[in-house]
């Protein structure tokens, strides 16, 4: 099953949370397909030097840039729209996953007969 990650973050986060945050989404027993990664209005020059170093490390990220800050709902809303899956798994940019949390979330929609739509 396709799925995309989809993340914001926004100039206060710290660069070591976004990289833990992303490296322990895209090191899962199953990979999601995309990592959706919306940048919530200027971030701080440490927080773009991050971002950069980690895309090397997940060739699977793509990032955008808001003009503004809008906060999380609406920078949310924009990066649905650039998803390319029909199921998506939203985590803020200080969440940390354990490896098997997709695995066990995409074994629940088959369990229970659950397919997203589009």
């Amino acid at each position: 099953m396709e799925f995309s990650v989809l993340m914001t973050v926004y100039e206060k986060e710290k660069p070591y949370n976004l990289r833990k945050s992303l490296l322990t989404s895209y090191h899962q027993t199953i990979k999601p397909t995309e990592i959706i990664l919306v940048c919530d209005g200027i971030l701080t020059q440490e927080l773009y030097d991050e971002i950069e170093q980690i895309k090397s490390e997940i060739p699977i990220l793509k990032v955008y840039q808001l003009d503004t800050n809008v906060g999380s709902g609406p920078a949310s809303c924009f990066g649905v729209e650039k998803c390319n899956t029909n199921l998506i798994a939203r985590m803020d940019s200080d969440d940390y996953c354990v490896e098997t949390r997709f695995e066990r979330q995409i074994k629940a929609f088959e369990r229970n007969d659950l397919t997203p739509k589009s």
